[in-house]
């Protein structure tokens, strides 16, 4: 049994390869991008204790030089909590954004997510 397991175990490794590695290699540059401005805005609720266990989806536009344009809640995600949104957009507008990367696959890569769970 166990030289049969060993065999199915090879014959996945084979055929497989990249189900082995930690963390996908081909992170687009806006998935990048939006990651660190989520951890950038979550790093900075101090007051974290008052959103523990809440979320907020909020969508984020930008120019092509950084400048805000908007940050509104996502109206479809039903999991919002109104003072951790509240909250994030004064976050966010606070923010001092790089100019967004150039990305061939971001459809628009000046639109975003940020969701905020706490």
């Amino acid at each position: 049994m166990i030289i049969n397991l060993k065999n199915y175990i090879l014959f996945f490794v084979i055929l497989f390869p990249a189900y082995l590695s930690a963390a996908p290699t081909d992170k687009h540059p806006m998935d990048i991008y939006a990651s660190n401005v989520q951890k950038s805005i979550q790093s900075r609720f101090y007051d974290i204790d008052l959103y523990k266990g809440k979320e907020c989806e909020i969508r984020v536009t930008l120019d092509d030089d950084g400048k805000l344009i908007s940050a509104i809640p996502n109206d479809k995600n039903s999991n919002n909590d109104k003072k951790l949104c509240v909250r994030g957009i004064e976050l966010i507008e606070k923010t001092q954004f790089l100019p967004t990367p150039e990305d061939d696959f971001a459809p628009n890569k000046n639109v975003f997510i940020i969701l905020l769970r706490l």
